[in-house]
């Protein structure tokens, strides 16, 4: 299973080294400077709430979710799928980037990795714990359970 608490090497990495610009082409060694983040935090059992807050403050955010075949096959919409527990153990990390409202549903908008063809252009929308008046954690794959987000620094 993964969590984000295993990432935390990724964010000592990126506090130690930083990471360049995307722009950047190292193998031609033209990498001047380099993001710096100051360190990281968590939000554990997140409420939708934090979860928006934290984004709106500072952007996306990573978590870690339950990554499903249902999920492997999402083409487009708000995505749901109902399980029994309301944290199914996770396989996958994602971010979540935005959230939106549509059709009386509360969701959030996550950046896959799987690539630009799945999903909505490699992003897809999931139901937050709003979804059927506030048990959403049962059809929401976990996300909000377990997520955190780097608190920036600067180029240098």
């Amino acid at each position: 299973p993964v969590t984000i608490g295993e990432g935390e090497a990724i964010y000592k990495y990126v506090m130690e080294y930083g990471v360049p610009h995307t722009t950047c082409h190292l193998h031609k060694g033209y990498c001047k400077e380099r993001l710096y983040i100051k360190g990281y935090g968590r939000l554990i059992n997140a409420t939708v709430n934090d979860i928006k807050s934290e984004i709106y403050r500072n952007g996306p955010i990573t978590c870690a979710m339950k990554a499903t075949k249902g999920l492997e096959t999402y083409t487009s919409g708000i995505y749901k799928e109902h399980h029994s527990i309301k944290n199914p153990k996770p396989n996958h990390v994602v971010s979540i980037i935005g959230w939106g409202f549509e059709n009386d549903t509360d969701y959030y908008i996550v950046r896959n990795s799987w690539g630009y063809e799945k999903g909505e252009g490699g992003f897809f929308r999931i139901v937050t714990a709003n979804y059927k008046n506030g048990t959403g954690e049962y059809w929401n794959l976990g996300i909000e359970k377990d997520c955190s987000y780097p608190i920036m620094g600067e180029w240098r």
